[in-house]
């Protein structure tokens, strides 16, 4: 067997080992919200919206971190192929690391859904600025 053979094929083993564990993209949601929107919000909303911590955690910040989660909420829903038809707000719950990385973690039905959809992790990314705030989240599934 020739050198190039040799090499193409240890490639290939290669290539083979690492897309045997791959992960794949299930979905992909994005939302944009305006920050001001949620500087006099009524409690029904809140209840409605929020779990206790994630207001708690924004309180502890800015209403930009409130504004934040919200929009990573719907991201997350769109990502689940969903938004907010099937699964409440109340079902995604917006955490975050002791580095203040959030993340997601699925509550009742929405915890279903991902589940029948073999959606093992969720990642997201929040951002904000003066008037806005972002987020993306992207649903992974399993092979």
């Amino acid at each position: 067997m020739s050198i190039w053979k040799k090499i193409m094929a240890k490639c290939d083993r290669r290539i083979k080992s690492l897309t045997s564990s791959c992960k794949n993209i299930y979905g992909i949601g994005i939302d944009i919200v305006r920050i001001d929107r949620f500087i006099n919000l009524r409690e029904q909303f809140i209840k409605k919206i929020f779990l206790p911590d994630e207001f708690f955690y924004a309180q502890q910040r800015s209403i930009s971190s409130l504004a934040g989660i919200f929009s990573a909420k719907e991201a997350v829903a769109k990502s689940l192929g969903t938004g907010f038809k099937k699964i409440s707000p109340i079902e995604i719950m917006i955490r975050h690391n002791t580095n203040n990385k959030p993340f997601v973690e699925l509550l009742s039905r929405a915890s279903k859904i991902a589940l029948s959809r073999k959606i093992c992790e969720i990642k997201i990314s929040i951002t904000h600025e003066k008037k806005y705030a972002i987020a993306i989240a992207v649903a992974i599934y399993k092979i």
